[in-house]
């Protein structure tokens, strides 16, 4: 219940109206009902709050996780690319076996990360 304030000349009251128990039952039923309007505010804004609080903390965690996808996609580039190239460098050096193991290596490294980022 939505109450508007009242005018300035209904708001003044004669001391005879001020002791009257009528008047102070009506001041207390309209105490009663703004209580109660300000519960169910309060009610409304606790309800509200916990909705955007939730909503923060997910965005909080998704923009972290992002965070951290772009440091494996840099750290897949770096390896895959550093794997590679130093592998076949030495494979055209004529040095088979140590080119292998850097490629080996260079795979088993973008794997574990592949891996990590499906976690």
């Amino acid at each position: 219940m939505i109450m508007s304030k009242p005018s300035s000349s209904t708001t003044k009251l004669t001391k005879h109206e001020r002791e009257s128990s009528a008047t102070f039952k009506l001041l207390s039923s309209q105490i009663g009902i703004l209580k109660r309007s300000l519960k169910k505010t309060q009610d409304k804004l606790e309800e509200y709050r916990g909705k955007f609080h939730e909503a923060d903390k997910n965005h909080a965690i998704e923009v972290n996780k992002n965070k951290t996808l772009v440091l494996h996609e840099i750290a897949k580039f770096v390896v895959s690319a550093a794997g590679a190239g130093i592998g076949v460098n030495l494979i055209t050096d004529g040095k088979i076996r140590d080119g292998f193991v850097w490629l080996i290596c260079g795979i088993v490294v973008y794997s574990v990360i592949v891996y990590l980022d499906r976690k």
